[in-house]
């Protein structure tokens, strides 16, 4: 999701987007280990590109649906993103958890 990131930093991997990924490479295997590219990782040095202002972080991650997707059907062994969470910090939303309590 690096190039949607680059322009939107609320964007999050969608159920859409490993359809996609299946559909050339294959279903993912469970156990398996899913990281996502955001491109965040050039932001490092700057706080503010990083994480976003203060009192409004803004950083791309799982959408929910997705990492349910990912946890419950593929039966993945872990979530990986090289932001500060892998939950999307929109902007004044209520952000719906993406993992399990279990």
């Amino acid at each position: 999701i690096s190039e949607r990131a680059s322009d939107d930093p609320d964007t999050v991997l969608a159920v859409e987007d490993i359809d996609g990924h299946e559909a050339a490479h294959g279903i993912i295997g469970r156990g398996s280990a899913v990281f996502v590219r955001t491109g965040w990782d050039t932001r490092r040095h700057d706080a503010e590109a990083y994480v976003g202002t203060r009192g409004v972080r803004r950083f791309p991650g799982f959408g929910a649906a997705a990492a349910r997707l990912l946890v419950d059907d593929r039966s993945v062994s872990g979530l990986g993103i090289a932001t500060l969470s892998i939950e999307a910090q929109e902007r004044h939303e209520r952000r719906e958890r993406v993992y399990r309590d279990d």
